[in-house]
């Protein structure tokens, strides 16, 4: 039985080993050859995707009964493996401009990418506690690495707090379950529910407890308030990955526990979903309305994209699911790739604080503004790019779970973001570059930023295809979601 278990872990065996492996290394190596470090995690990125790939889901469970790797599972650790070896792959280049040029951050990467693999395959809430902790740990220090800085201490400091007690309203949920359960494993949450008419009403307070925990990490309202001090007060390669890799993880960590364990309490949970998402979006678009800064103003947009995302878990079927998996994938890879067009402006010329420094960017960097451009447009929904099929396919699992109000407020919401991002777009294309020279390339700038440009390609090339062929990805998600739905 370990043998199997091992061939259908071999992914996070690797994330493990070469975790393992980078730790020691850094010990012993030389400042100057941090960047073999980089490449060797990228390398151990890269094996683990591709065991993912080649290894065959399973509904068997794992590890004592901790873990299983079903099709939701598997498409969730390629889609995690995928966004983070891109990430890893861009940020070769700003590690040293950005200050986070040390060996244990792309240990801390590994590290937290290892709890979100576990996070999306448990099947019991102790395994589920073991990967979040070791993701957010993770991500706290992530936050705080530039020790010197002390934005960067206070939104890691802010970070941790909040963390901390999101983590404390989660376990005392898990508590109230055990306590009417008798059990932390899924399948006996499953099998509760289905004796049970109705469950008692310490079950119901301890599954808002661990959702009130959990949406958390999503920056769901009300527990929003850490996003714009961290991505404001964390270097910009940082909040490049928090804005992507780990709101995918968590994301599918929510929707496990919604289709899986309490899918037979839907009637319950969906009016708190609903109304957690739609405030989630209001918050998110007036809080963007009037943001100065840029990353304040991104993590602003994170919060009303994640409500969007959570409105597709209100329909009880698998397609519901499979819109939501699509949508927060296509903001994930779409959010990284605009931040990787802002570190390549910092990198050649002085760091982007607020919006009004990308005057004249359209001017200075054509290529980068008309990506930028492409990215804003995806983000507001202009059809037919990939963020406006995102909404639509969020909004068809909305009216699916006639839930007409709420589909219409989400379009009003949409409305009022085009404003934002909009404006944005006007600053790039139409005025004119600032006197201070902000986009200016800095002295002896090397402009070398191969990975960058790379994956931007790569990303650009993804969206388009996207809104040109979609079947293929419509057809991955939807596997993915039939697992919660077929015996």
């Amino acid at each position: 039985m370990i043998i199997p278990d091992m061939l259908n872990l071999l992914p996070e065996l690797i994330i493990l080993a070469g975790t393992l492996m980078l730790l020691l290394f850094a010990v012993f190596i030389k400042y100057e050859a941090l960047r073999v470090v980089n490449t060797v995690s990228i390398a151990i990125l890269f094996a683990a995707l591709s065991a993912t790939i080649i290894t065959e889901p399973t509904k068997i469970l794992l590890l004592f009964t901790q873990l299983v790797n079903d099709e939701f599972a598997h498409f969730s650790k390629i889609i995690i493996l995928a966004i983070t070896t891109l990430f890893a792959i861009s940020n070769r280049d700003f590690v040293k401009k950005d200050g986070v040029d040390v060996p244990e951050y792309s240990v801390l990467i590994l590290l937290s990418v290892l709890g979100m693999m576990v996070m999306v395959s448990s099947q019991t809430f102790l395994s589920l506690f073991m990967g979040l902790e070791l993701q957010s740990l993770s991500l706290y220090v992530l936050t705080a690495i530039r020790r010197d800085d002390k934005k960067a201490s206070e939104a890691g400091l802010k970070y941790f707090l909040l963390g901390s007690l999101a983590t404390g309203i989660m376990l005392y949920g898990m508590t109230f379950i055990y306590g009417a359960v008798g059990s932390v494993s899924f399948a006996a949450i499953q099998v509760f529910l289905q004796g049970a008419n109705p469950a008692p009403m310490g079950f119901y307070l301890g599954m808002a407890f661990i959702i009130a925990g959990i949406v958390f990490k999503i920056s769901a309202v009300p527990f929003h308030m850490w996003t714009p001090d961290v991505y404001e007060g964390a270097p910009t390669t940082v909040v490049s990955f928090f804005a992507s890799v780990p709101k995918v993880a968590a994301f599918c960590m929510i929707t496990r526990l919604l289709a899986e364990p309490m899918l037979l309490a839907h009637d319950q949970w969906q009016y708190l979903i609903a109304a957690l998402g739609v405030a989630t979006m209001i918050v998110g678009v007036f809080g963007a309305l009037n943001q100065k800064n840029i990353k304040r103003l991104l993590a602003y947009s994170s919060i009303m994209n994640m409500g969007y995302a959570m409105l597709g878990l209100l329909s009880h079927d698998f397609y519901g699911i499979e819109s939501s998996l699509i949508y927060v994938t296509l903001y994930a890879v779409t959010v990284l790739c605009f931040f990787i067009c802002l570190l390549i402006i910092n990198r050649r010329g002085q760091e982007i604080q607020n919006i009004t420094d990308l005057a004249g960017l359209f001017k200075v960097y054509p290529g980068i503004a008309f990506v930028m451009v492409f990215l804003l447009f995806s983000f507001a929904g202009v059809p037919p790019l990939a963020g406006f099929l995102g909404k639509l396919y969020v909004f068809e699992a909305v009216l699916h779970a006639d839930m007409l109000p709420v589909a219409i407020i989400g379009v009003l919401v949409s409305v009022i973001a085009a404003a934002y991002y909009l404006y944005v777009v006007k600053v790039i294309v139409m005025d004119e570059p600032q006197e201070d020279g902000v986009l200016t390339l800095a002295a002896g700038g090397e402009l070398k930023e191969t990975g960058a440009l790379l994956v931007t390609g790569v990303i650009i090339g993804g969206l388009t295809w996207f809104f040109i062929k979609p079947e293929f990805f419509l057809q991955l998600a939807l596997a993915a979601s039939k697992t919660f739905f077929t015996s």
